[in-house]
């Protein structure tokens, strides 16, 4: 918390946006840097690689130990980091599998969704209603 607190605004809205990634998640550094771009958090590349860098050494992202650099490290969030970026995020980030409601669905600007083995769609449902219901408004 004490890291999270400590950073400036620009860096707290990218560790929030960090959210939509599930526990235990390992994810790619090129990956959040397209994402951090295309929704508008950061405007250049340069930028990207210093803010991701900082959040590292404040150990709010861990390399997996067993990836490597020719293969693309890989990163993740503790459990308890992934639960202050959620916190973070006041809900404008939101992952479906573990939405408790429509009305979350209508507070959110970021969604994702992690697909199971079984390709477990029933999940989606509420996003149906959600847009229903901004249609009629």
């Amino acid at each position: 918390m004490l890291s999270y607190n400590d950073l400036p605004a620009h860096l707290k809205q990218c560790f929030a946006y960090c959210a939509i990634y599930p526990k235990d998640y390992q994810f790619c550094k090129e990956q959040v840097i397209h994402l951090w771009i295309a929704n508008g958090l950061v405007q250049q590349l340069h930028s990207c690689n210093k803010y991701f860098n900082e959040l590292r050494s404040r150990s709010l992202f861990e390399s997996v130990p067993e990836s490597s650099e020719r293969d693309g490290r890989k990163f993740l969030m503790h459990d308890l980091v992934n639960d202050l970026a959620q916190t973070a995020s006041s809900k404008l980030s939101v992952r479906l599998e573990e939405c408790q409601g429509s009305h979350i669905l209508e507070q959110s600007r970021h969604m994702s969704y992690s697909v199971g083995k079984g390709g477990d769609f029933v999940k989606l449902k509420p996003l149906i209603k959600s847009e229903q219901q901004e249609g009629a408004a």
